[in-house]
């Protein structure tokens, strides 16, 4: 059992504010109403932690400035804070639930586990050569105990991708195995977040050179942020996305965390919906060597021209297997096994299914399928095929069929293309 009212350092106070932020955030989102104001939420979380409100907390902290060691605030993995703080919000929040802040207390949770171990390993690899960098690397697993916090300083592009890798091995650990599987390093899944994580750690590192850059005029500190700059300026989209999850959830990016911006990246952006427990289905087209390849697939990316999405399969069947690619012009369309020349252009092939090709006269008759004919001024459709038996059937009712219309001048095409 813990002892309360909980010890808070000088130190911790801005943590305090944050943490009570990123709890009515959550709140908010669960209940679907506006987040707590500032006053409210600072005194609610202060009063769980024992105290009789936030100024109390402050005071209180000014009495143990010598004993302040700038440790980290770990509240939310603590099961009778979380209680207490449960209880606290529920009793103070219409509609609010203890079950509903636990959870969301176990949310958090994860957040500061993460926020205390990538610092470390930030500390760790901060002025490392890139070979130390890879032994760290090679010898960082989920088991890693961490022990004092820093702020992100990755002072080389080896330490930023070192980084990287390690937050996405720690947010594996707590995903459903499907997801974990396609973050593992090496996945298009894996290099795609890391692009987002290294965006974060500019904008962040740009923030504190900017900073610095109030009271330090120095060229060093111009050369730097130009450096910065310039790594951004190759990521402007992963920018973009990363500064528009800040605003739409009113946190200032520093503040960002690696967890925060997966849940909005998978709930968000197209490129992450296959990580949904029930992920898109996408209508995706490709040509490759004059054949036209149509396919489902879970992976967005995979899509170089979609034709429609839908959470079921079933219901892109139909936009799957149309056969108008014009105003007056019809293909045939046949259903294949996922080829090896198809599957050699797909980032992740094991997410596609229900494959076609989509044939013209030629090549379906080349082919040896059968094909669809429709006449520009008839709806009457016949089928062509290289069975000269078969063949000569399909003329002879195309011909009944045209001559009853009175139309006499698609015999020779018939003909013609019947003798190929």
């Amino acid at each position: 059992m813990n002892t309360f009212p909980l010890p808070i350092y000088p130190s911790q106070l801005d943590s305090i504010k944050t943490k009570a932020k990123a709890l009515a955030v959550l709140i908010a989102e669960k209940l679907d109403f506006k987040p707590l104001s500032a006053f409210k939420r600072n005194d609610y979380l202060s009063i769980a932690l024992g105290y009789k409100g936030h100024s109390d907390l402050v005071e209180s902290s000014k009495f143990r400035k010598e004993g302040d060691k700038y440790k980290p605030l770990w509240v939310f993995q603590n099961e009778d804070i979380a209680s207490s703080i449960a209880s606290v919000f529920s009793k103070n929040v219409d509609g609010l639930t203890e079950k509903t802040v636990l959870d969301v207390c176990k949310v958090l949770g994860i957040r500061e586990r993460f926020s205390v171990m990538t610092g470390e390993l930030n500390r760790m690899i901060g002025g490392a050569t890139s070979d130390e960098i890879k032994a760290i690397q090679a010898n960082t697993t989920s088991r890693l105990i961490m022990k004092t916090h820093s702020d992100w300083e990755p002072k080389s592009y080896e330490a930023a991708v070192a980084v990287t890798d390690f937050i996405i091995e720690q947010l594996c650990v707590s995903l459903p195995e499907y997801q974990s599987t396609l973050l593992a390093k090496g996945t298009p899944t894996h290099k795609l977040l890391s692009n987002y994580l290294e965006a974060w750690i500019d904008l962040k590192e740009q923030a504190k050179v900017a900073l610095k850059m109030g009271t330090d005029k120095s060229s060093g500190l111009r050369h730097d942020l130009r450096d910065i700059q310039r790594g951004m300026s190759t990521r402007k989209n992963e920018v973009r996305e990363i500064i528009r999850i800040a605003e739409k959830i009113s946190v200032p990016v520093p503040e960002l965390e690696p967890t925060l911006i997966f849940s909005h990246l998978v709930n968000d952006n197209l490129y992450f919906s296959h990580l949904l427990d029930n992920p898109l289905w996408f209508v995706g087209q490709k040509d490759i060597n004059g054949i036209t390849y149509r396919y489902l697939t879970q992976y967005f990316a995979d899509c170089s021209s979609c034709g429609g999405h839908a959470p079921d399969r079933k219901d892109l069947l139909e936009v799957l297997n149309d056969n108008q690619i014009g105003s007056d012009e019809h293909a045939t369309v046949v259903e294949v096994p996922l080829e090896e020349k198809l599957a050699r252009v797909l980032s992740m092939p094991q997410l596609c299914s229900d494959v076609r090709v989509v044939l013209n006269f030629k090549q379906a008759v080349e082919l040896g399928n059968s094909v669809i004919y429709q006449t520009t001024n008839s709806a009457k459709s016949a089928l062509f095929s290289k069975d000269p038996i078969y063949q000569k059937k399909l003329e002879k009712d195309m011909a009944k069929l045209l001559k009853k219309e009175g139309r006499t001048d698609d015999l020779w095409l018939l003909n013609r293309l019947g003798k190929k």
